[in-house]
């Protein structure tokens, strides 16, 4: 008796010491890093982004149509095979433009103070079904508005403050090819799937802050687009 008593204190002890060089290590690992408690919940926190792969439909999203014509549009949820398993995408469309810009697209809000993050990735799957104009337009060409990013079937836009408060446009745009040239757009062939993960969002100039909300979709005259995911991770 005396000795399972003694082997119990011993396993005791040794579980302690386990622990203690557990916390040890890792408390050095942190502060090598250059720890704070913002980068510790980032990385507890660090999707942005609510029901980004629309398993739950569009709950948490909204449509947003723009247009100055009586076109056709709509968002739908659609399950697909996509790599051997049963997946949820995105699918929108614009129809009877008249050659009239507009567009279809889901926004969500998102209200996230990033000031803390070191990084800040979009990872997103798209497709280009169809599109009617070939190229991101004309009409911003010139322009000094950096809101004018020019239109794409398919594009991912996060719209953020800087340190500070001034309101500013992070844009990706996906085409087939472009005469314009326009910064901020990758060409990617129409009918195939296509993986996408930007730069370090947190080295861009202006730094982001502040992200307000987020948009998804397609603009300009008829087109059609999927996405399969849009994610925002931060650490």
């Amino acid at each position: 008796m005396q000795d399972d008593y003694i082997h119990l204190r011993i396993k005791k002890i040794y579980l302690i010491v386990f622990a203690l060089l557990l916390v040890s290590f890792a408390f050095g690992y942190i502060v090598g890093r250059g720890f704070n408690v913002f980068t510790y919940l980032s990385w507890w926190e660090k999707e942005l982004i609510k029901n980004g792969d629309f398993d739950d439909n569009l709950n948490y999203w909204d449509v947003v149509h723009n247009s100055n014509v009586n076109d056709v549009y709509d968002v739908i949820v659609k399950t697909i095979k996509l790599n051997d398993s049963d997946d949820k995408i995105v699918e929108f469309y614009r129809n009877n433009s008249y050659a009239d810009g507009g567009t279809v697209a889901l926004k969500q809000q998102l209200g996230v103070d990033v000031s803390h993050f070191s990084e800040l990735y979009l990872r997103t799957r798209v497709r280009i079904i169809n599109y009617t104009e070939l190229n991101t337009g004309w009409w911003c060409e010139g322009s000094s508005n950096p809101f004018c990013v020019g239109e794409s079937p398919v594009f991912v836009k996060i719209f953020y403050k800087d340190k500070d408060g001034k309101r500013h446009l992070w844009h990706v745009g996906f085409i087939e090819s472009d005469i314009y040239n326009k910064t901020g757009y990758v060409y990617i062939p129409v009918n195939e799937w296509y993986d996408f993960e930007s730069e370090n969002l947190m080295n861009i100039d202006p730094k982001p802050a502040f992200i307000d909300y987020i948009l998804v979709g397609g603009t300009g005259w008829d087109f059609k687009g999927d996405i399969s995911y849009v994610h925002l991770y931060g650490k």
